[in-house]
């Protein structure tokens, strides 16, 4: 009685004869192991060292650091820490280039608030001057228009 022949792929399994080949107690056949030695030698060598799988030590941000961002971002998650967390996770690089956009943000607003107040003045004179002008008696005013 002879061997089937062996397939070239071979899987990490068992001998499908017996739990226990000749009687030793062993699970595997030798040439089982060898082959399941030279596949984890193969995975080893394709697999980047550890230290490039597990991710360096993240660096200890201080949220309090970017108070316009977080003031910000405050008014979008109220009572919710989770995004904090998240904000952390980013690091100090990316928190400041954040916080620098919101401040930026902030300065153009108030330019625009200036020029509303500004624009607000100009036609408030305007009218203050006719509503003075109808005051006297005189409707017709002084400006053109």
């Amino acid at each position: 009685m002879s061997t089937p022949p062996r397939s070239k792929t071979r899987h990490a399994t068992p001998s499908s004869s017996s739990a226990t080949r000749n009687g030793d107690g062993r699970l595997f056949t030798e040439s089982d192991e060898v082959h399941l030695l030279k596949t984890l030698e193969k995975l080893t060598k394709s697999t980047p060292p550890s230290s490039q799988i597990i991710p360096e030590r993240e660096e200890v941000v201080n949220l309090e650091a970017y108070p316009v961002l977080v003031g910000e971002l405050s008014e979008y998650f109220p009572l919710n820490l989770v995004w904090r967390e998240a904000l952390r996770s980013l690091g100090s690089g990316k928190l400041r280039e954040m916080d620098e956009k919101w401040k930026s943000i902030g300065i153009e607003e108030a330019k625009i608030v200036i020029k509303k107040a500004e624009l607000a003045k100009e036609q408030t004179d305007l009218i203050m001057e006719v509503l003075g002008d109808s005051a006297n008696g005189n409707c017709q005013g002084k400006r053109k228009f």
